[in-house]
């Protein structure tokens, strides 16, 4: 185990999970048993949202069946995409009865990917706060939505980016979840300076695990996220059982935890890549340092 010790009480500390609907009946029960087994179980797990809309009914059906096999709290994505404003009030009216109290609100990219300019569904939402504002006439939802350290790839200037992030805030957010970062540093700028804009609601950092280095590398590139020289060195340079068998790809999550921790970070959103047993070993592992 890595010698680094943490300087919050293990206790304070929280994680969310996101994870993506399996394709099978067999992958959903697999995915339940992972996560009734975890020794740290995360306080909500969010259920994405494919591009366009394109898993709205795996979502749906995902977000119910956790709900009711599980004790975790769920968080189901919404977006704007491919969606009329009357489909998207149905099915926030159809959590509210289920019992689902989280929702997260984004704008979805285009049904053709990323780098395609976003053209607003033309009987649906106009934008993410338009969502949100919305969402919380339904029901008082906690809501989360998108922050952007390294700003939103379609974004025109940073200002700008912060001005769509204030409106999404004022329109009812309950919580900011932030694209996943490397660097540390970033984070602790992008708070800097959310504070300097009166934004006072939780930024919860949202952290990636480096599974497949040219996956994330190719991701990154399209999301606007950069990758520190020294972790593709450490990529480059490293064994085949490092990489096999995740021993880098933990080592580097959980120094980037730790660092966030031992600043005053108390809550993580993890983006699972549905790897369940290995962000619960990570979780375990950043629990079990020298508290």
């Amino acid at each position: 185990m890595m010698e680094i010790t943490v300087k919050n009480n293990n206790k304070e500390l929280k994680y969310s999970l996101e994870i993506f609907p399996p394709k099978t009946v067999k992958e959903v029960d697999s995915l339940i048993k992972k996560l009734k087994s975890m020794n740290s179980q995360p306080e909500f797990i969010s259920v994405t949202y494919g591009a366009g809309g394109s898993t709205q009914n795996a979502t749906l059906d995902l977000v119910t069946c956790l709900h009711k096999e599980t004790n975790i709290d769920v968080a189901a994505h919404l977006t704007c995409v491919n969606s009329s404003i009357d489909d998207v009030i149905g099915l926030v009216e159809l959590y509210g009865k289920v019992g689902i109290k989280k929702i997260v609100a984004l704008r979805g990219d285009p049904p053709e990917g990323l780098g395609v300019p976003y053209r607003p569904y033309k009987s649906g939402f106009k934008n993410t706060a338009d969502l949100v504002r919305n969402i919380k006439k339904v029901n008082d939802f906690d809501i989360y939505v998108a922050g952007y350290p390294e700003m939103h790839p379609e974004s025109l200037d940073k200002k700008r980016d912060l001005d769509t992030l204030e409106s999404k805030v004022k329109a009812g957010a309950h919580s900011i979840i932030t694209q996943f970062f490397f660097d540390n540093e970033l984070y602790y700028d992008y708070i800097k300076t959310l504070k300097k804009r009166n934004i006072t609601i939780p930024i919860i950092p949202g952290i990636i695990p480096i599974i497949n280095f040219n996956q994330i590398k190719k991701f990154s590139d399209k999301c606007g996220a950069s990758i520190p020289k020294d972790i593709s060195y450490d990529f480059l340079n490293s064994s085949g059982a490092d990489i096999s068998d995740y021993n880098l790809c933990k080592k580097i999550i959980i120094k980037q935890i730790t660092d966030l921790i031992n600043n005053g970070v108390k809550n993580f959103h993890l983006y699972s890549l549905n790897r369940i047993q290995l962000m619960g070993n990570i979780w375990d592992d950043v629990l079990n340092q020298n508290l």
